[in-house]
């Protein structure tokens, strides 16, 4: 019938313009999130860590936490704040597994310490980074579309995990694990200019 409302396509289903906002800077810092899933307990290993695996229940703990309180933070401060103190936190922790990988944590004995630490900012970061970005993605778009809404954000955050599994291996081959790190650094430092740029101001 003549009447009958279009159907939609594929693309259409999947990707939501207005998402963007919170899909793009999700897509950016998200090869971090794939550094410490794929790459972690490798590192820690390399390294001589005692038991890496100790790193991921740290962050399990500080997400777990920090998600527990993040309704009411999304609720007081601006979202563009949020995703900056994640990244901070983010870089603190990558910065700290960084330091692991020196004579003098060797040397003083508490590379294991600091590795382990480390999870709990990395755990803060990926705690309010991820909610933050999809409350931006979903409130930047009509209610009717917010199921395209959520599915671009999921790509986002496939697509940079994805990728990051591949360009973070052939980095740690060529150029080692301290490279790598650094550009991961890099990564979070990014996200919060490009969230700067896509964030809407109100």
């Amino acid at each position: 019938p003549r009447d009958a409302a279009p159907r939609e396509s594929l693309a259409s289903r999947v990707f939501e313009r207005r998402a963007m906002a919170g899909a793009l800077p999700l897509l950016v810092i998200s090869p971090a999130f794939g550094f410490a899933i794929f790459f972690m307990g490798l590192y820690g290993t390399t390294i001589g860590v005692g038991n890496p695996g100790v790193f991921f229940t740290a962050s399990a703990v500080s997400m777990v936490a920090i998600r527990l309180g993040a309704a009411s933070l999304m609720d007081r401060i601006a979202p563009f704040k949020l995703l900056t103190g994640a990244a901070v936190a983010g870089i603190v922790a990558f910065g700290m597994l960084l330091g692991c990988n020196t004579a003098l944590a060797e040397a003083g004995g508490v590379r294991d310490a600091v590795f382990y630490a480390s999870g709990i900012f990395y755990g803060v970061c990926i705690g309010i980074a991820l909610p933050v970005n999809q409350s931006v993605a979903v409130k930047n778009t009509p209610p009717e579309r917010w199921g395209a809404a959520n599915a671009l954000f999921q790509l986002a955050n496939d697509v940079g995990i994805g990728i990051a599994c591949i360009v973070w291996g052939i980095v740690n081959d060529g150029l080692g694990f301290n490279v790598t790190i650094v550009c991961v650094i890099c990564c979070i430092a990014a996200a919060v200019a490009v969230a700067r740029i896509m964030y809407p101001r109100s």
